[in-house]
């Protein structure tokens, strides 16, 4: 609000804060691409989450013969599914049969 012909204080501060700004010149620096490297990137694109392991990738994982990704997810699963745990072993030795 105007009072008078003059302009609040909060106000006449901020326009200063500006002002000075662009007195500095600023200029908007591009981020740094080079804090990862396409090496560090391409290795944290292929790591698993473990915690999103489901049954339905450990059976994926036996049909496409990779035996010892299926097995793990079926560790994990008994792990994270405790109550099942019995059917989850089952699961485990058939692959485990399988692979001799």
């Amino acid at each position: 609000e105007v009072f008078g012909g003059a302009e609040p204080v909060a106000k006449l501060e901020a326009w200063d804060l500006v002002d000075r700004f662009i007195q500095e010149e600023p200029s908007i620096k591009p981020a740094r691409l080079n804090e990862y490297t396409t090496v560090d990137l391409a290795k944290h694109s292929v790591v698993e989450d473990e915690s999103l392991i489901t049954e339905t990738m450990a059976q994926l994982y036996a049909k496409q013969g990779k035996m010892e990704k299926a097995k793990r997810a079926y560790e994990l699963l008994s792990l994270k599914y405790p109550e099942k745990s019995i059917y989850f072993a089952a699961q485990f030795q058939k692959l485990k049969a399988g692979s001799k």
